[in-house]
């Protein structure tokens, strides 16, 4: 009799084992997702393997700002894109150049070029400043701290200014590098 009552318990703990096992199981989506990652019943998220798909994690929120696409030139564009800027509350970059500069050229032809970038300035305001334009250039230059060319300067929706660095290492930084930080 006493080995009847042992194989009844055993076959109830075994039941209530399973049972708690089974809702275990079906509460997977619910509550107990963190704990079923921790017991591997589903892998967990992989994160972004591709510079694209971090730029798009970074860049995703709300609507993109609708912007003017052309470049503003020069010190009398950047009244009209600060403007802008404000009315669409969008952010702004500000990409000082010169006539003559080798690293100017490589900036326009392989980082505004990249898909990255174009992927970044959809709804960004742009402004291009040839600081050798005249007086008011070397003067916005100034105004936004802007060095030696190629320079860009990036201003957040909240009109904070910050200036981004083009070069890493002495090399020309990515598009995908440079599209993160002027999306900061």
């Amino acid at each position: 009799m006493a080995n009847a009552h042992g194989k009844y318990l055993g076959r109830v703990l075994m039941l209530l084992l399973l049972a708690f096992a089974g809702a275990l199981w079906r509460d997977v989506g619910g509550i107990n997702e963190q704990m079923a990652n921790l017991i591997h019943f589903s892998p967990p998220p992989a994160p972004p393997s591709s510079l694209t798909e971090k730029l798009d994690a970074a860049t995703t929120g709300p609507a993109v700002p609708q912007v003017t696409q052309a470049w503003f030139l020069n010190a009398s564009g950047y009244e009209g894109a600060e403007a802008e800027r404000k009315r669409s509350g969008a952010r702004m970059v500000v990409y000082f150049h010169r006539h003559g500069c080798e690293l100017c050229r490589r900036v326009e032809h392989e980082l505004f070029a990249s898909a990255e970038m174009k992927h970044l300035l959809l709804g960004v305001v742009k402004v291009r400043v040839d600081i050798e334009a005249g007086p008011p250039e070397i003067r916005l230059a100034q105004q936004l701290g802007a060095g030696d060319t190629p320079t860009m300067i990036a201003i957040g929706a909240d009109g904070v200014v910050r200036k981004v660095p083009l070069q890493a290492a002495g090399a020309l930084v990515s598009g995908a590098h440079l599209a993160l930080e002027c999306s900061r």
